[in-house]
């Protein structure tokens, strides 16, 4: 009834017997003794052994009702009983300490007993004792039994009900040709006839395809190199060349603006030098946390640079952006 795989209940203790003079009688009853105690905890009951907890043992007199038993002089509830062993409930938590269980089965000196149990949970003995060890290796394979003795052969069964008829067997096939008679023998061979005479030369045959072509010959081996020829005369100079560029340079030009609301827009132009004229151009935006809509970016040839807008196209305040305009600038010739 102990749960001794997660409680340890240590007992300690004396049986404290108290002996007094024997009531007169003509049948004295014996000395009730408690000789153990254990604490359930996992059903909080204890399980109490010893002697003489009923007398007379089969119930029979006034004494054969449950016995009182208490922990620490409080009444506990018991849920069985025998001349053995006594079951009590332990109504509410009690902490970790040492409990005085009394039994009495009547009110003389011999039908009363005490015993001292210690109550610890799992926490506190895995605190006192420590992890457990490792298991310790499997001891060897003891030796096979002997063999029993052959059971006896069960009686025959009944035999069964016949089975009904099978279906009429299908008309037998006719019986097979008699085997052919042998050849007869051969006859003589007749007399050979006369040799006729040669017939006349038949007409040419048509004139066959021709023939597949042959293979190509090996190549020949190259001659000898000729000499050198006389320098012909300086030929006519070429047309004039297309105009070239020169001084080529890139121009930049910066915008920025402090809080760009939402619809507006942000544009600079990158011009070229005097002299120069503009051969191609871009827009970048340097604002890494934002995203602008690129919205014109073209070369503006009345001022020859190029021209570059932005435009937030969100319904939010950007902030702090900035954007570069490129310019590829040349001289044209």
């Amino acid at each position: 009834m102990t749960n001794l795989r997660r409680f340890v209940t240590t007992f300690f203790g004396c049986v404290a017997l108290i002996l007094i003079a024997h009531i007169a009688a003509a049948a004295p009853a014996p000395q009730l003794v408690v000789s153990s105690a254990a604490f359930d905890a996992q059903n909080n009951r204890l399980v109490i052994t010893g002697q003489n907890f009923s007398w007379p043992s089969d119930g029979s007199s006034a004494h054969g009702a449950p016995p009182l038993v208490t922990l620490d002089l409080m009444p506990l509830t018991v849920l069985s009983a025998t001349p053995t062993e006594i079951v009590a409930s332990l109504a509410g938590t009690f902490p970790d300490g040492t409990y005085l269980i009394t039994v009495s089965r009547g009110p003389s000196a011999t039908e009363s007993a005490a015993f001292a149990v210690a109550i610890y949970h799992e926490e506190t003995l895995q605190a006192i004792q420590g992890p457990a060890g490792p298991a310790g290796p499997a001891g060897p394979v003891g030796p096979a039994g002997p063999q029993g003795a052959t059971g006896a052969t069960g009686p025959t069964g009944a035999a069964g009900p016949a089975g009904p008829a099978g279906p009429q067997g299908a008309t037998g096939a006719a019986g097979p040709v008699g085997a052919v008679g042998p050849a007869g023998p051969v006859g003589p061979a007749g007399p050979a006839g006369a040799v006729g005479a040669i017939g006349p030369m038949g007409p040419a045959g048509p004139e066959g395809p021709m023939g597949a072509t042959g293979l190509t010959g090996a190549t020949g081996a190259a001659g000898a190199t000729g000499p050198m020829g006389p320098m012909g005369p300086q030929g006519p100079s070429g047309p004039q060349g297309a105009a070239g560029v020169s001084g080529y340079q890139v121009i930049t030009a910066n915008a920025s603006s402090g809080n760009l609301g939402p619809g507006r827009v942000l544009n600079a132009t990158a011009l070229c030098p005097a002299g120069t004229r503009v051969l191609a151009g871009g827009a970048q935006q340097v604002s890494p946390s934002v995203a602008l809509t690129m919205a014109s970016s073209y070369p503006d040839t009345a001022q020859q640079g190029w021209f570059g807008e932005f435009r937030n196209g969100t319904s939010v305040s950007y902030g702090a952006v900035s954007i570069v305009v490129y310019a590829v600038c040349a001289v044209v010739n």
